[in-house]
């Protein structure tokens, strides 16, 4: 089943909706209409946040609960993914149970994202061979760890653990920008593209990734791009698997440039914690392109989500809400096609 062919409009809220706002809802003259006329979307990027709350959980999850909710995800065929992006009815409380436990969704190694995290001047005490050679030991102890839980022996574990990589790819580091104390490769692709921050983030209302492309383009040190399209791609090839890169796809890969550039950045990125929520917003964005709203509090990421969901075209309306008499939508971003 695909969201778009839902007979209800399709609601995605990001982690910061989870709590006090949707207690808001349930309790505003709104709540009945909100639980009969909508549905509440949420992803493996939602339980995870649930996961990570920290005592919270009972809490996020029986609010999510009293609502309509579908579960949207990415079929998967014989172990590799494809461009499908599907959803289904499942509680989030099932798909916790099922989740809470898994080491893939909670590990900077295992979920990709280390790297990227190192990039915005992380984990400076490994390099990013390191991170490389820890990610595939990691990868062979979870793995084992799982085929040891199905039953397998040793004897059936070791031909399939010999189907990796037996040491990591070595990577250059120079590669990665200079090594000094003071600067990450997220401030050296600033400094390359020297674009002034205030006029960037002065840019708010239409055409926002247009016009951060014409004060780049203008921008005396910018030698590298000379289109708009590369550096902000709305198509493009999947390195590793080669598949056409999706719409969800696309969305995360703009938000993470606007993010680098500095519009409306988030802040302290080398620091664990709010690394791994700017991360998260990425999967949010992206998932958000299913559905037929988003839902957010946050200002800086509903800013970012509004530059990338105008320049894809799509659909998607952006909301900020009003907690000051119950619970009332506030119009962010509405595109042209269902403004009145």
């Amino acid at each position: 089943m695909n969201a778009s062919d839902m007979n209800r409009p399709v609601v995605y809220f990001d982690q910061n909706m989870l709590i006090e706002p949707i207690e808001a809802l349930l309790t505003s003259k709104n709540f009945e209409a909100w639980k009969r006329d909508v549905i509440i979307a949420y992803s493996d990027e939602t339980i995870t946040e649930v996961i990570r709350s920290a005592g919270l959980e009972d809490r996020i999850l029986d609010n999510l609960d009293k609502f309509d909710t579908i579960r949207l995800f990415r079929e998967l065929i014989n172990f590799k993914q494809t461009n499908r992006f599907l959803c289904q009815s499942q509680k989030p409380r099932q798909r916790f149970d099922e989740l809470k436990n898994n080491p893939w969704f909670m590990s900077f190694e295992l979920n990709g994202l280390a790297h990227l995290h190192k990039i915005f001047g992380g984990d400076k005490d490994r390099s990013h061979n390191d991170i490389s050679s820890e990610q595939l030991t990691k990868l062979k102890n979870v793995l084992s760890t799982e085929l040891k839980n199905l039953g397998m022996t040793e004897e059936g574990i070791d031909p399939i653990l010999g189907l990796l990589p037996q040491q990591a790819v070595h990577i250059d580091e120079s590669l990665f920008g200079p090594k000094e104390s003071n600067s990450t490769p997220a401030l050296e692709f600033k400094k390359i593209l020297s674009v002034d921050a205030q006029k960037l983030n002065a840019i708010t209302d239409n055409d926002i990734i247009e016009q951060v492309w014409e004060l780049i383009r203008n921008s005396s040190k910018n030698s590298i791009y000379s289109e708009i399209h590369d550096l902000f791609p709305k198509s493009g090839k999947n390195p590793i698997t080669g598949d056409p890169f999706t719409i969800p796809e696309i969305a995360n890969n703009l938000m993470l440039t606007l993010n680098m550039i500095g519009y409306y950045p988030d802040r302290k990125l080398h620091k664990p914690q709010q690394f791994t929520a700017s991360a998260s917003d990425l999967g949010h964005a992206a998932w958000g392109t299913l559905c037929s709203a988003v839902v957010t509090r946050d200002g800086r990421f509903r800013q970012r989500l509004k530059a990338t969901y105008q320049y894809l075209k799509l659909e998607t309306c952006i909301f900020d809400i009003d907690l000051s008499n119950g619970f009332e939508l506030v119009d962010f971003w509405v595109p042209e096609t269902q403004s009145s």
